[in-house]
């Protein structure tokens, strides 16, 4: 890592910069986050193991907001499924139910999911109301815009 301007400690302290650092990939430094060479001393491989979820991304894609998913970088930490368990199931079939993310609450709910998510296995991309507007003008639909609520309405 090179170029950090500025660094914080988890605890709010200023953090002494320099022009290079590595960072602890064992978990074993002594100087965490930064790496201090045990490592060596526990012979670690930070190659991926052949047999875990392959790092590939899953899209689920919902009428307001769009999730993306690796579960090959997860770190299982759970904030998903223990915080808004109505979106994200722990199922081996669908993983993400975006149906029921329907409403600005929920999707702002899903943002603060993939903003607080760890590893950064999840993230997303949404349209704004106004591209949201123009996609469904030209699929044939009329928006009502009414504060952050969006309502569709089939033309004939």
């Amino acid at each position: 890592m090179a170029g950090v301007k500025k660094l914080i400690s988890q605890g709010g302290n200023e953090i002494e910069t320099f022009d290079e650092y590595k960072l602890c990939k064992c978990g074993e430094s002594l100087d965490k986050p930064f790496c201090d060479g045990m490592h060596d001393f526990f012979e670690f491989n930070d190659e991926k193991d052949p047999y875990r979820t392959a790092d590939e991304v899953d899209v689920y894609e919902g009428a307001l907001i769009t999730i993306y998913e690796n579960r090959g970088v997860c770190s299982h930490r759970g904030f998903c499924y223990e915080d808004l368990p109505v979106v994200w199931k722990m199922t081996k079939g669908i993983r993400i139910d975006m149906s029921v993310v329907k409403t600005q609450e929920m999707v702002d709910k899903v943002i603060d999911i993939c903003r607080r998510c760890p590893s950064g296995a999840l993230s997303f991309s949404y349209l704004t109301k106004s591209e949201i507007l123009m996609d469904m003008k030209m699929k044939g639909l009329l928006v009502l815009l009414q504060d952050v609520t969006v309502t569709m309405v089939l033309l004939k």
